[in-house]
């Protein structure tokens, strides 16, 4: 977060106005985090998938829990799925996840490889200029041509529906939580 403000960045009104902004620092976390599992941009962009960090101890710790029988409900603020990834069968995203996207006009939802599939897509003179702040990539919607949103959630925007009603149940159900 120190080259991107995510205040500004991920700020609904921003997304909007100049949704390349948003396009432009996700592509480069998901890029700098592909390339710290050993990937390169070019294995991503012809596979259609990027590398991701795996879950960890605490992620499959939870796993476990349920496998010993345990009623778990995993409620996150992360949207990197990885929850998910390990195992865990109940899992409440409160900010969305980033694995999905949807059309702000007709409400289609695509998985993230269709967004690695139009930025591979894109002409290469204009996706290799060396810069991705440059390239004014902005993933659009196959059926109505407009702007694809990740499923997260920006600041100034409402939790994804019935995610709060969820996590709430489930602490109230519990007789323990882990923080």
């Amino acid at each position: 977060w120190d080259k991107y403000d995510p205040f500004y960045y991920c700020k609904y009104e921003v997304f909007q106005q100049s949704p390349h902004l948003f396009w432009t620092m996700a592509r480069e976390i998901v890029l700098t985090i592909h390339e710290g599992q050993g990937g390169s941009i070019d294995d991503a962009l012809r596979s259609g998938t990027f590398l991701t960090a795996p879950p960890n101890a605490g992620h499959d710790a939870l796993v476990q829990l349920e496998l010993l029988g345990k009623s778990v409900t995993v409620i996150t603020q992360n949207i990197d799925g990885l929850h998910k990834t390990a195992g865990s069968s109940r899992v409440v995203e409160l900010h969305g996840t980033d694995r999905t996207a949807t059309c702000i006009t007709c409400r289609n939802q695509v998985e993230q490889k269709e967004i690695v599939r139009q930025w591979a897509e894109m002409p290469e003179a204009q996706r290799l200029l060396g810069r991705l702040a440059d390239d004014g990539f902005v993933p659009r919607c196959q059926i109505c041509n407009g702007v694809l949103k990740a499923d997260v959630t920006f600041f100034g925007e409402a939790l994804p529906a019935g995610a709060m009603s969820r996590a709430v149940a489930a602490v109230m159900a519990s007789s323990v939580c882990i923080v």
